[in-house]
């Protein structure tokens, strides 16, 4: 990863910032997972899909991933049932989930 961090635009004055966002996500995430097992209910969606993989590969960095199962359980749990995701009921519906996506609620 050394060869990528200046085309990352990766700084010494910019991590504080980087290091903020991804906890933040990583706390959105995991308080969004704590009442459903996927994104949008209960079977993986293609937007379970399309942020597991760049979650999955902080997960397995030490330093990320050491956050991650510290502060994260919720998070952690959907990540290890994404590597062999299975129907657990079906999508909520869509006036269940709109709050949920919506700033000042439960945000993702």
């Amino acid at each position: 990863m050394q060869d990528s961090i200046p085309l990352l635009s990766i700084s010494r004055p910019n991590i504080p910032h980087l290091q903020r966002s991804f906890e933040s996500v990583v706390a959105k995430l995991d308080t969004y997972l704590a009442t459903r097992p996927y994104l949008l209910g209960g079977r993986p969606s293609f937007g379970d899909f399309g942020i597991w993989g760049n979650i999955y590969q902080a997960w397995t960095d030490p330093t990320a991933g050491s956050y991650m199962n510290k502060n994260a359980r919720h998070l952690v749990a959907w990540i290890e049932r994404m590597l062999a995701p299975d129907y657990e009921g079906p999508f909520e519906t869509f006036e269940a989930l709109t709050p949920t996506l919506r700033p000042g609620g439960q945000e993702v």
